[in-house]
């Protein structure tokens, strides 16, 4: 039996509901505003898809009846966004964490590869670098298993390259240099890729630092913990069975793609240096059999020829990985980046997990070496920038100022809104956790709509004025720290109080969730940092060390340490379990404004009245670079979650957006280039 269409507004959001599609501010601004505003589905759905809400494959399922097909545990899908041999991947979000990732879903009509998407599976779970497409969950629905792994956003290099121009040698040695940081990774663990190509090299966009990720790992060959090369006799395929792309198949793939190695997917990676500098595969026989004959028999056309003024040296290097005997090539990825490092830009990319600081010492001793390079300056304010927040998928920017505006930014830049509502000016600004409103707060509070601009609703702060916002994990209350030092938890939908938290008795300046949503944190004009029960205001712990306003104050990734960061100069790094003291970061000279931790825990940032904004290692406390682009006093810092771009605001009535080069373990290969290339 079919299932029923969907064709009336009323069953239409009944399903929205029902199948929990929405957030839950969302649908009560659905049930309450949206539906009594429309009579027609048409203009329903037009509403829905220009707030981003619904996308044209859910409505296309939801209109069909099968509304269920579009969730998958705690996970809603959004729009199909590949297919491949053993099935097809989707843009998804997960409903409790609100985050994008790609599913890669297991083809009931492709039973036979069933073992080898499984063998994909325990492949990507050995893995776990910057340069890889990180796999984030697996499981299975109705017996049909699937891989969760986290959403790039951006371009691969087969559709980069593809129509354009070839790109330069120094881009192309940064791209090939991220990728072998990823393939060696891998090398390091005993996975082989057996399918490297230009479509399986991801390029993030700009906004997320250019970086690339090693993708597609559904050909892995793995080898046990003692193998290097010649992996067990137990083949998932038919004897004579090729595997991998034939353009980029080493010669030895193309002979028996059970007994390869590393060295097989740097071959395949040479193909890919020479695609990206001609613009085209290095043979381009007509058949599957001839394009295995070029690459057992045949030279590529020497790049010299193709690539005006491209160094011998590169050139040479190429012609190594590409070498028909494995035992000629580089042995290992990591020889690969040391031959080419020479060529690649000198901004650093791959951070480690945990960072090691240049050199011990004050900040002095690293300023010969930028910390820092300025992308761009988004501008349009007329007064001083006091606070910053970015939206958790990167899309914008809000800037809070005093000249009683609030401004939204895209991420490319451009100004999308500028809201006017406050009369005083503003102080700070909060993303709701589905990015769909925004909170502005000064003399009023304030809810806006990111997509129209439109105020939902404002109105005054009984303490005076509002000074720190947060939502709640769910979204359907927030957090606001006032003037008269308590905390209010109000209602999303009204702004309505539910529950004031008495302690501070100066401003409050900062608000924090820790990511159990149980707990909060705050600080304030009163020098304390103090850590709160959500559910109950209980307040559980009070640090008390600074000697002036706490202005700044941040919880870890992982919800162990908090850092606080104060007008008397100092920066303490703090022990949730103990409450003690782990570091004291010293080197402003003055006050210090806003802190914040990289978004993989490693990194500290902080601005002050000194005009400079400051990178730490989080691990150490050692000073490991500064950044002096400020023209006055720097209030506040949004960190991006690709751990490498950060936003920052001050006097000087802009906000600057600037990559951080940091300090590395070892040497690694640059991106410096490839945010312009991503474009």
């Amino acid at each position: 039996m079919a299932p029923a269409t969907v064709s009336s507004v009323v069953d239409f959001v009944q399903t929205v509901r029902t199948a929990e599609l929405l957030e839950p501010l969302q649908v009560e601004i659905l049930a309450e505003e949206l539906q009594p505003r429309f009579s027609e589905l048409a203009g329903l759905i037009v509403e829905l898809t220009s707030r981003g809400w619904i996308t044209p494959y859910q409505i296309e399922k939801i209109r069909a009846g099968r509304s269920r097909e579009l969730v998958c545990g705690s996970y809603i899908l959004l729009n199909p966004i590949g297919a491949g041999a053993m099935g097809e991947v989707f843009k998804a979000r997960n409903r409790l964490m609100e985050n994008e990732v790609a599913i890669k879903f297991f083809s009931p009509a492709r039973e036979d590869q069933r073992n080898r998407f499984l063998r994909e599976i325990r492949a990507v779970a050995r893995l776990s670098h910057r340069n890889i497409v990180r796999a984030l969950h697996a499981d299975q629905v109705n017996g049909r298993p699937y891989l969760v792994m986290e959403y790039v956003q951006g371009l691969d290099m087969a559709r980069r390259v593809n129509g354009k121009s070839p790109i330069k040698p120094e881009q192309a040695c940064a791209i090939i240099g991220q990728a072998a940081l990823g393939l060696h990774h891998a090398y390091e663990q005993g996975v082989v890729h057996r399918d490297i190509k230009p479509s399986n090299l991801l390029l993030t966009t700009p906004c997320r630092g250019g970086q690339v990720k090693v993708a597609d790992f559904g050909l892995a060959l793995l080898l046990e913990p003692e193998q290097t090369s010649v992996p067990p006799d137990q083949p998932l395929t038919k004897t004579g069975m090729l595997l991998g792309t034939f353009q980029y198949m080493s010669p030895e793939q193309g002979q028996d793609p059970h007994r390869v190695d590393i060295r097989a997917d740097l071959y395949s990676l040479g193909c890919c240096f020479h695609f990206f500098l001609t613009g085209k595969p290095p043979f381009n026989g007509a058949s599957p059999g001839r394009l295995l004959m070029q690459h057992l028999q045949e030279e590529p056309p020497p790049l010299e020829r193709q690539v005006e003024g491209i160094p011998a040296k590169l050139a040479a290097i190429v012609r190594k990985l590409m070498a028909k005997d494995p035992a000629q090539r580089f042995q290992t990825p990591w020889e690969l980046v040391q031959a080419i490092k020479e060529f690649t830009p000198r901004k650093k990319a791959s951070a480690p997990s945990r960072p090691t600081a240049l050199q011990p010492g004050p900040i002095e001793a690293v300023k010969k070496r930028p910390a820092t390079s300025l992308l761009q300056v988004f501008d349009g304010p007329t007064g001083f920038v006091r606070s910053l927040a970015l939206s958790s998928d990167g899309r914008f920017l809000a800037g809070a100022s005093w000249d009683r505006h609030v401004y939204l930014w895209k991420a490319d830049g451009s100004l999308h809104h500028t809201l006017d509502g406050h009369g005083m000016p503003a102080e700070c600004v909060a993303f709701s956790p589905n990015n769909a409103s925004l909170l502005s707060g000064g003399g009023t509070i304030c809810l806006w709509d990111v997509h129209t601009g439109f105020l939902k609703w404002r109105i005054d702060a009984p303490g005076g004025s509002v000074g720190a916002l947060a939502f709640s994990r769910e979204g359907k209350c927030f957090l606001a720290g006032e003037s008269d030092g308590t905390i209010r938890l109000r209602k999303t939908r009204d702004g309505s109080v539910v529950r004031i938290y008495r302690g501070h008795n100066k401003p409050v300046r900062k608000i924090r969730f820790f990511p159990s949503g149980t707990q909060m944190l705050s600080s304030g004009d009163d020098g304390s940092v103090r850590v709160w029960q959500f559910e109950t205001g209980v307040e559980e712990k009070c640090y008390v060390r600074h000697t002036d306003a706490v202005p700044g104050a941040a919880i870890s990734p992982d919800g162990r340490r908090i850092l606080s960061g104060s007008l008397d100069g100092d920066i303490r790094i703090w022990d949730c379990a103990s409450g003690q003291e782990l570091h004291l970061l010293q080197g402003h000279r003055a006050g210090v404004t806003c802190v914040a931790f990289s978004p993989d825990g490693g990194w500290v940032l902080s601005g002050g009245l000194d005009g400079t904004v400051r990178l730490w290692d989080s691990f150490t406390g050692h000073a490991c670079g500064t950044f002096t682009g400020h023209e006055g006093k720097v209030w506040d810092l949004a960190v991006a979650a690709d751990n490498e771009h950060t936003y920052s605001c001050g006097d000087d009535k802009v906000v600057r957006f600037w990559r951080m080069h940091r300090p590395r373990e070892k040497p690694s290969v640059s991106a410096g280039s490839l945010a312009a290339i991503a474009r």
